[in-house]
C-alpha cells in the first residue's frame, strides 16, 4: 500500500467530515460484514472442497475477463463490473467472508511488487457488502429471483456511498452535488446490466455454487399409501358412528318442551274451583 496516499487519506478525514463520516461508514460494512458471516456458518461452507475449487476458478475467470478486456473496443462505458462479474457472483454465493478472500487474492495478483494503491481497496468494500447482502439467501426458505440484483447494485451504491466517496473527497474538497453525480453517474449503467444478468440463473445454481444444494435438500421418508387409506378410511368410519351415535341419542331422549313451573301455574286455578 502506499504509505504516504494513506497517510493523507488519513489526515483528511481528521480535517473533512465528508471524508471522514464515509471511512467511517465503510469500516462499519466490513465490519459487520465480516461478524455477520461468523454468525451465518460461513466458516462451514469455506470448509467444503468444491468452495476451494471455486474460489481459483473465480479468479482465473476473472483474470481471462481483464485479458479480454484489453481487446475490447474503445468506449466511454467501464467494463470493470463485468470483469469482476465471477468474484461477485462467488460472493453473493457463498458470503463476506469469500469476498476478503477473493478481493485479497486479486489485489495480491494485480499489484506490482507488492504494493497497491488506496483505491484497489474499494473491491474490498464492493465485495463484502455484496456478501453481506447475499446472506440473505441462506436465510430463505423461498428464492427470490430479484434478490441476486439487490445484492449486485446495493454493494455498489455502498461502496460508492462510502469508500469511493471518500476517495473522491481528497480530489475535490469543496463538495458539489452535480460534480459528484457526473463522477458516480457513468458506471451506473453497467452495474445496472450485470445486475440484470444474476437474475437469470435458476434457484438451485446459488446453493449448488456454493456447495449447499444436499444440505438444503429435504430428505424425504418413502410413505405407505396403503397404511395412509387405512387409517383415513377408519377415522371417516369412527367419525361416522359417533355421528349415529348423536342422532339416536337425541331420537330416544326428546328434549322437555315446557318447564315444570309453567305447567303448576295452569294447574292452579283449577285447583281453586
Amino acid at each position: 500500500m502506499n504509505q504516504a496516499t494513506f497517510n493523507h487519506l488519513i489526515t483528511r478525514a481528521s480535517s473533512d467530515p465528508l471524508v471522514g463520516f464515509a471511512l467511517i461508514a465503510a469500516a462499519v460494512i466490513l465490519v459487520v460484514g465480516v461478524a455477520e458471516a461468523f454468525l451465518d456458518g460461513e466458516v462451514a461452507r469455506l470448509k467444503r472442497a468444491r468452495s476451494w475449487v471455486a474460489i481459483p476458478v473465480a479468479l482465473l475467470l476473472t483474470m481471462a475477463l481483464e485479458a479480454a478486456r484489453m481487446f475490447a473496443p474503445a468506449t466511454d462505458l467501464s467494463l470493470t463490473p463485468l470483469v469482476l462479474a465471477p468474484l461477485l457472483v462467488l460472493t453473493y454465493a457463498m458470503g463476506p467472508l469469500t469476498g476478503v478472500l477473493l478481493s485479497s487474492a486479486w489485489l495480491a495478483l494485480g499489484a506490482p511488487q507488492g504494493v497497491f494503491a488506496i483505491e484497489d481497496l474499494r473491491l474490498v468494500v464492493i465485495l463484502v457488502a455484496v456478501g453481506w447482502i447475499g446472506l440473505g439467501r441462506t436465510r430463505r426458505t423461498r428464492h427470490l429471483p430479484w434478490l441476486p440484483a439487490i445484492a449486485i447494485l446495493g454493494s455498489w451504491a455502498l461502496a460508492s456511498s462510502t469508500y469511493s466517496l471518500a476517495l473522491w473527497g481528497i480530489d475535490n474538497p469543496g463538495a458539489d452535488v452535480g460534480l459528484l453525480v457526473q463522477h458516480f453517474a457513468p458506471p451506473a449503467l453497467m452495474w445496472t446490466v450485470l445486475a440484470f444478468v444474476v437474475t437469470l440463473p435458476p434457484a438451485g445454481f446459488w446453493s449448488w455454487l456454493a456447495g449447499d444444494a444436499k444440505a438444503n435438500a429435504v430428505h424425504a421418508e418413502p410413505v405407505d399409501t396403503h397404511a395412509l387409506a387405512l387409517e383415513s378410511a377408519r377415522g371417516f368410519s369412527d367419525r361416522r358412528e359417533e355421528r349415529n351415535a348423536r342422532r339416536l341419542k337425541r331420537t330416544l331422549t326428546p328434549p322437555v318442551t315446557e318447564p315444570l313451573e309453567r305447567i303448576r301455574s295452569l294447574q292452579a286455578p283449577r285447583d281453586s274451583e
